[in-house]
């Protein structure tokens, strides 16, 4: 009797069994639907970026005046008639760091200078041809913790009329809102410090 269940059972398993299910992969036999629509976004002109990466954009110049990280300002600047001749920036220095009359040495910190500074942002140099400098101020920018000169920048004396601006070795023409800026800067960090002399220029 337990072997005649038993062949039942098998034989009704068998009987009841489906074939298992294939993927088909046939486009008959599944309807196709489309993706749901984006939303649209109105008042909003979307970017041609096949044009904007096919221009060549013009990279932002570093700005000499305002340097990108806080630094010292180091002020050397004819203030006065000097007794000397001062041919280059290096003589200038020297010059300023012995004290020679006529000569103004200042060591700023960022505060210091920077509000004074920051009308230069915009400012757009021409460049020159190289030539011979009158340096009137001397503008050394280096690292609080070192001696080391990151920017170099020669004023050249207005009142000759081949004199220029000097950066990191680059000549550009004179600039007037440039030099009124230092001249300006120089002015009242003397009469800061000297308030009852502030002859200057």
């Amino acid at each position: 009797m337990r072997k005649i269940l038993c062949c039942i059972s098998i034989v009704c398993y068998f009987v009841l069994a489906k074939a298992p299910i294939e993927p088909s992969f046939s486009l008959h036999n599944h309807e196709i639907q489309e993706p749901p629509a984006l939303p649209q976004v109105y008042g909003m002109v979307l970017p041609d970026t096949i044009n904007y990466f096919s221009q060549s954009h013009k990279k932002q110049e570093f700005n000499a005046f305002l340097p990108e990280f806080p630094m010292i300002m180091q002020v050397c600047a004819i203030t006065e008639t000097p007794v000397y001749y001062y041919p280059n920036r290096e003589e200038l220095l020297n010059g300023c760091y012995r004290g020679d009359k006529g000569l103004s040495f200042f060591e700023l910190q960022p505060y210091q200078y920077w509000q004074t500074l920051k009308a230069l942002q915009e400012v757009q140099l021409i460049p020159q041809i190289a030539n011979h400098n009158v340096i009137r101020i001397l503008i050394n920018y280096k690292y609080a913790y070192s001696d080391q000169i990151t920017t170099t920048i020669e004023i050249g004396d207005s009142n000759y009329p081949a004199t220029s601006i000097v950066i990191n070795g680059q000549t550009f023409h004179n600039n007037y809102d440039v030099v009124s800026a230092f001249y300006g800067l120089i002015k009242g960090i003397q009469e800061e410090a000297y308030p009852r002399d502030t002859a200057m220029y």
